[in-house]
């Protein structure tokens, strides 16, 4: 999945213009809060996106996840942790927006990497017939308790 960042002096703004458009549109009300909550110099948002495209129509999927925000539980925090990934609900929209709602999934694992990383943090995704297998990679090992499958209806 790719990574779009919000709002952050630390991260940079990351994501092509095409990708931090659809987050913007999809995830409005969430940025709003963020930046509304804070009151003056916004924390930084993370986003991760992902798309299929499935009997002719294209699935959005993504992530979000930012200090205000309720959408994932904390990673952990230590000097003895080693999964140091948030656990969040994933939304499925479909692409342009129709009159269908999004489908708000809980429990997916959020991780971030750069380019620094060599590729050894992130989220792995593949279609096959009906359903997207999502695979997680940390420190460049699948992480199993990650892997899920979503089976599209």
């Amino acid at each position: 999945m790719r990574e779009v960042v919000f709002d952050s002096a630390a991260y940079g703004t990351r994501g092509n213009a095409a990708d931090r458009k659809l987050m913007e549109q999809l995830w409005a009300k969430e940025l709003a809060q963020q930046r509304s909550a804070t009151q003056g110099k916004p924390l930084p948002a993370f986003t991760l996106v992902g798309e299929v495209r499935v009997a002719g129509r294209q699935l959005v999927f993504s992530m979000f996840n930012a200090s205000s925000s309720p959408r994932c539980e904390d990673a952990p925090n230590g000097a003895n942790e080693s999964d140091v990934f948030t656990v969040c609900q994933m939304r499925v929209t479909a692409w342009p927006v129709s009159a269908a709602r999004p489908a708000e999934l809980p429990g997916y694992c959020m991780f971030f990497g750069s380019a620094a990383d060599d590729g050894r943090n992130r989220i792995e995704y593949q279609l096959v017939g009906t359903q997207i297998h999502f695979r997680a990679i940390q420190y460049g090992q699948i992480v199993e308790a990650c892997n899920k499958t979503l089976r599209l209806q």
